[in-house]
């Protein structure tokens, strides 16, 4: 099949994906999961980027560090596919590329350790550059001082084409040869010191989403022919022919994999499945090591996590929930800890000392988490300015445990409705952070304007 029947074959199938419509949300993830992957693993791998496709999955997800790596390998695929999850995200015909936007595209790909190297991201190289093609032969790229007016005239090429393709004009290219032409010419100046195939494919790749397109992966069985047919082109002046026809191809799997997945195949490759599996033994022994600081409950651990979280946590709603007390005519609001404590006004710090005290005294050695919880309510009743639309209002945070683990959960008004919610579940040496406690205390408190706001306004009271 030529490259011709190959474009024909493409705007086929192309035409079969749009008839079905939008895609489900889940349908997409999938399909933009299984190209991020490929495209961070495949591409960077060809420019010598040592992480594995299991390391590779797991910077995109955040989940493990990657160790015994460079770390510039590691930024530079961090980086890499942050750039990709901004290409997916793009529509048709929303593209504009130019010589600034080439440059931010290099510096978002690109790390260095030292200052030299990094002065050289994003801007166009000082000094040539040359590679060895599969013969052994020498092939010099466009010259570091011709780069600046080569990059203006590529750009000036890609802007004229892309108006004759969307002015629908017969002699326009097709957007798949608009797409890998491009790529073509890119990679002929090579315009930076390092990372030109990374940037060429992720060019063309945008170019390609921005027709309609699925993006190109070009994997470690298909790079040896991919280097071939550039190489007879920069080198020898070859035919293009040979070169569009390999790439057509692999845009044609790309769109059978969209197909596969719009018509429920499975589209995870047999690898994929082993570097899962792989990817799940790391996650468990990572598991596994936190697992020697887990704890049982008992009444040690319930007194530190009273002195510890819970009393921070308490010092800091009590006395910002107080704050509405003037607007109703009683208060019923109670700090508990195995026992129950009632207050109103007072400051957190006397509440806690007290009820330490009370705890103290009793005869239980809190040693059965199917009793024992920790909470801190207020009810607020009867607004003052209600008169006979008086109305009442409530939240309260409750924490209860198990063997192993605590749960917080926060009882509040969302509006005009109360609702109950998990802020948190969580093993005993896993106190709330700082950061949590701040959000509980705004929560809680923004809970309770929020429903006096809805109901002053429900009742015509303001």
């Amino acid at each position: 099949m030529s490259y011709q029947q190959k474009l024909i074959e493409i705007d086929r199938l192309r035409a079969k994906i749009e008839s079905k419509g939008k895609l489900s949300a889940e349908v997409l993830k999938k399909i933009n999961y299984r190209f991020r992957l490929d495209w961070n693993y495949y591409s960077n791998k060809m420019e010598g980027n040592t992480l594995t496709l299991e390391e590779t999955r797991s910077i995109m997800i955040n989940n493990i560090t990657v160790e015994n790596k460079p770390i510039k390998d590691v930024y530079e695929m961090r980086g890499h596919d942050q750039a990709i999850e901004e290409i997916m995200k793009i529509g048709r015909g929303e593209l504009n590329i130019s010589e600034t936007r080439i440059q931010a595209m290099h510096r978002a790909i690109m790390h260095a350790e030292n200052e030299d190297e990094k002065a050289k991201i994003g801007r166009w190289k000082e000094v040539d550059n040359y590679v060895l093609n599969y013969k052994g032969e020498r092939h010099d790229y466009t010259l570091h001082r011709e780069v600046p007016d080569a990059m203006h005239d590529l750009n000036n090429w890609y802007n004229v084409e892309k108006e004759k393709i969307e002015a629908g004009k017969n002699e326009a290219l097709h957007p798949v040869i608009h797409a890998i032409e491009f790529h073509l010419r890119y990679l002929s100046i090579h315009p930076f010191y390092d990372g030109n195939g990374r940037t060429a494919r992720m060019l063309m790749n945008l170019i390609l989403i921005a027709h309609g397109f699925p993006p190109v992966v070009i994997k470690t069985a298909d790079k040896e022919v991919y280097y071939r047919y550039l190489s007879d082109i920069q080198t020898y002046g070859g035919t293009t022919d040979l070169y569009y026809d390999h790439m057509a191809g692999l845009l044609l799997r790309s769109q059978q994999l969209v197909v596969d997945a719009i018509e429920g195949k499975n589209i995870t490759e047999p690898e994929d499945i082993d570097k899962r599996l792989e990817l799940l033994e790391k996650e468990l022994e990572a598991v596994d090591k936190d697992q020697e600081l887990q704890k049982n409950f008992s009444a040690e651990v319930l007194w530190e996590i009273y002195d510890g979280w819970f009393s921070k946590l308490a010092t800091k709603v009590i006395p910002l929930v107080q704050k509405y007390n003037r607007f109703f005519i009683e208060t019923h609001h109670n700090l508990n800890f195995d026992t129950w404590l009632r207050f109103k006004d007072e400051s957190p710090e006397q509440l806690l000392s007290e009820l330490s005290a009370e705890v103290k005294k009793r005869d239980s050695r809190l040693d059965s988490h199917h009793n024992t919880y920790m909470e801190i309510s207020f009810s607020f009743s009867n607004f003052k300015k209600g008169g006979l639309k008086a109305f009442s209002s409530h939240c309260s945070v409750n924490v209860s445990f198990s063997q192993t683990s605590y749960k917080l959960e926060l009882d509040m008004f969302n509006g005009h409705s109360g609702e109950k919610k998990l802020f948190k579940e969580a093993l005993f040496h896993k106190p709330l952070s700082d950061a949590e406690i701040e959000t509980i205390a705004t929560d809680l408190a923004e809970s309770v304007y929020a429903h006096i706001d809805y109901k002053t306004k429900e009742l015509g009271l303001r």
